[in-house]
């Protein structure tokens, strides 16, 4: 299945290392915060938690895209998903970042 279409699901502003910002969907209308793990573990470590309020649902890898832009791969769990929740954290053009979800794309019939 191709993941083609990302639908903006959330907003969040970078301050002093710290991701805050809200996620929101038909289910879900949350305020995340995103911050650097502590160091340590193998290189496939996350590199940030996802957090809302004290419980940590998630975490972060800080990766560099082709084009030498860095971008974050969430990861998001919750014991009401059927699965967990991936999404990518991108810079905009301004000084927000967009919390972008791949949408499958429909099966040619």
């Amino acid at each position: 299945m191709e993941t083609k279409l990302m639908a903006n699901i959330g907003t969040f502003k970078l301050s002093n290392g710290v991701f805050t910002g809200n996620i929101t969907t038909l289910t879900i209308n949350a305020k995340l915060t995103i911050k650097p793990a502590e160091t340590g573990g193998t290189d496939k470590a996350p590199t940030h938690r996802v957090f809302l309020g004290t419980s940590t649902i998630g975490a972060a890898w800080e990766k560099t895209s082709k084009e030498d832009r860095t971008y974050y791969s969430i990861k998001i769990e919750d014991p009401s998903f059927a699965a967990p929740l991936f999404a990518t954290l991108i810079k905009g053009d301004d000084e927000t970042y967009s919390l972008l979800w791949p949408q499958p794309r429909p099966k040619a019939a």
